[in-house]
């Protein structure tokens, strides 16, 4: 299930990147502590509580920005969280602002160093390799990251299932003004297609701005099971 969407219009102002989150880096609520396999997902060896992306698009670039928190549950899951990918395109991309860590039920937090990032290359992708330390069942992986891109014509997908279970996924899109935009389902539910709509104040000082607002649009689906291999299924 993803989202593509396409813009269209005529920048007028610019802005710089805003807090979009409200679950804050490195802060786990005892819920999340508490977090296990779901009823519907027993198997599961670790969960996604959440998954979320914000897109803002101005006048100068375009850039999301994703904020990715997993428990480890079983000992199995620790192959699958202790090593996380972020992709992109070399050309136009750059993964900027990285910060990811290990926390333990116990308290401690131990940060993935820079020497624990690797780069790897395939065509015109590039991706960064995460290997997340201390990585034990009960754990919980937290990491943000920012990419801005040069390209305005080809916007990041949103996958809002992933390869494990996912409590929530969320996604939003911030259009400075000037902008519109279409949006292109696979997959997804209609009842789940209308996104919730808002704006927020402009947050850049520019107090020469005529729109001191930006539109904020968000979608968002909650307990996706993961995305497994089905007869012909072209990719």
């Amino acid at each position: 299930m993803f989202v593509v969407l396409y813009l269209a219009g005529l920048v007028l102002v610019s802005a710089g990147a805003s807090e979009v989150f409200a679950q804050k880096y490195g802060k786990i609520t005892d819920e999340e502590w508490q977090v296990q396999a779901p009823p519907e997902y027993p198997e599961a060896n670790a969960v996604i509580l959440f998954d979320h992306g914000c897109l803002e698009v101005t006048s100068d670039i375009v850039s999301i920005t994703c904020h990715v928190r997993i428990k480890v549950l079983t000992d199995a899951g620790i192959s699958d969280v202790g090593e996380r990918t972020i992709s992109y395109f070399k050309d136009y991309d750059k993964v900027k602002d990285l910060r990811a860590h290990t926390l333990t039920p116990d308290g401690r937090k131990f940060e993935v160093k820079r020497d624990a990032v690797f780069e790897k290359e395939m065509g015109d992708l590039g991706q960064q390799i995460l290997v997340f330390p201390a990585v034990t069942p009960g754990c919980i992986v937290d990491y943000e990251y920012r990419l801005i891109s040069e390209r305005w014509n080809y916007l990041p997908l949103w996958y809002f299932q992933n390869e494990l279970w996912t409590n929530e996924s969320r996604f939003t899109l911030e259009l400075h003004p000037g902008f519109t935009y279409d949006v292109d389902y696979q997959n997804v539910p209609v009842q789940l297609q209308k996104s919730q709509d808002g704006r927020r104040q402009r947050d850049d000082g520019n107090t020469l701005a005529l729109v001191s607002w930006i539109n904020t649009f968000t979608w968002s689906m909650n307990d996706l099971p993961p995305v497994t291999s089905e007869p012909y299924m072209s990719c």
